[in-house]
Order: structure tokens, then sequence, then C-alpha cells
């Protein structure tokens, strides 16, 4: 799996916050699905002004321990907005990982994939540590169904061991 080490500096996440229990992994879908049919997807792209991830982002939330997956639709902004749930994600160094991807159907069993693998073979074998902070799946703004279709990544904040 392609991946880079990158610097960002602070920037705020704002969207639609909701918990999942593991068994409730597959409504995660959904429940972007009916964020774009609500108009909220086309809502929050209009505040996605952190141009350094310019993109949908599914966050999965760390900052607090929790027995739920603490999830959040959101794009990345450099302020928060009135409209949505905000979370300040601090300055830090990330590990971007390119996600291959084939169909929409296998999004969610693709990332879960990645995401496994990153945190069952990739942090063993390198010499970083995740922070508690935010894992995000970035998904690109604007047209998607070109060649290779769409655009996936895993951002996961890291600090050298």
């Amino acid at each position: 799996m392609n991946f880079n080490i990158i610097k960002l500096d602070a920037f705020i996440l704002n969207g639609i916050y909701r918990e999942f229990s593991k068994e409730e992994i597959p409504d995660i879908f959904p429940f972007w699905e009916s964020l774009d049919m609500n108009g909220m997807i086309e809502k929050l792209e209009k505040i996605n002004d952190f141009k350094a991830i310019n993109g949908f982002l599914g966050a999965c939330l760390k900052q607090v321990p929790s027995e739920k997956l603490r999830y959040l639709v959101s794009v990345a902004s450099t302020t928060a907005h009135p409209d949505f749930t905000s979370v300040e994600i601090p300055a830090s160094d990330w590990v971007a990982f390119d996600v291959p991807h084939t169909e929409e159907k296998n999004v969610t069993a693709e990332i879960l994939k990645a995401f496994d693998y990153i945190y069952q073979v990739w942090f063993k074998e390198n010499p970083y540590k995740p922070l508690p902070i935010a894992d995000l799946e970035y998904y690109q703004l604007g047209e998607q169904d070109g060649p290779g279709g769409l655009l996936i990544k895993i951002y996961i904040p890291v600090e050298a061991i």
C-alpha cells in the first residue's frame, strides 16, 4: 500500500456526527447516502476551505475513548460552522495511505481491509505510532467516475518513535 508522511497545519472538521457499534459498521455507507439525499453533503462541500485536504472526510474521532465508533461525515475548514458538529484537529504529522478501490459497493469492505493492514502490519513495521486524534477516510471532491473511479485515502496522525 502506497503511503506518504506529511505535515498538516491545524484545521477544523465540520460535519454530521453519529455513533456506530461494531455491528452497525455496515450502516456507515447508508449514512453517507442519506446525507447526500437530504442535501447535507452539498452544504458541507461549500464550507471545505482547508485546501490541504480538499474533499469529504469520514472521521473516526479518537480524542475520547469510547466503546462505539464516533464518526463524523465532514470536511476540513479553517473555522467552525454553527450548523455542524465541529472538532478541532491540531497540527501534526500524518501518514496518508492510498486505498486500492474497485467498486462503489465495496467501499466499506475496502476501507476496513486498509485499516486492518495499517494497524496490524504497517505500524508494526514502521517507526511511528498513531496519535489519539482522528483517523480520516478521504474522498475526493468533484468528478469521481473517471479512470480509476473514486480516489480514497486514509490519513492517520502519527508520532515518530
